[in-house]
């Protein structure tokens, strides 16, 4: 029965001449991955761009953070000119109860 699980199936690299004849049209005879220092480098080569795309959205996030920051430093600014005269108005009121509470006529 052909195609059975029990029969070995034939590969294209079982005879030395086809496996040779791979080798001939650029295939690898250490498998579908390539050498080891292929591999290697391969594996380097993906880690080195995930860590460069990983700084970089670092990087945008921290930009980010910083304007939002300085946005919120900027809404804290000096507050109006009516807030400034009704903060006067309030002080020079304190000053005076001060001065009824310690007895000082002003």
């Amino acid at each position: 029965m052909s195609g059975s699980y029990d029969e070995p199936t034939s590969r294209a690299t079982d005879t030395p001449r086809a496996a040779d004849e791979l080798v001939a049209r650029g295939h690898s005879r250490t498998g579908r991955m390539g050498s080891p220092k292929r591999r290697w480098g391969r594996i380097i080569a993906g880690l080195t761009g995930a860590s460069l795309i990983g700084l970089k959205a670092w990087s945008g996030w921290l930009e980010l953070k910083r304007l939002e920051l300085s946005q919120i430093a900027g809404d804290r600014g000096l507050p109006p000119a009516s807030g400034r005269i009704e903060i006067a108005d309030l002080r020079e009121r304190v000053r005076k109860l001060e001065a009824i509470a310690a007895g000082i006529d002003i």
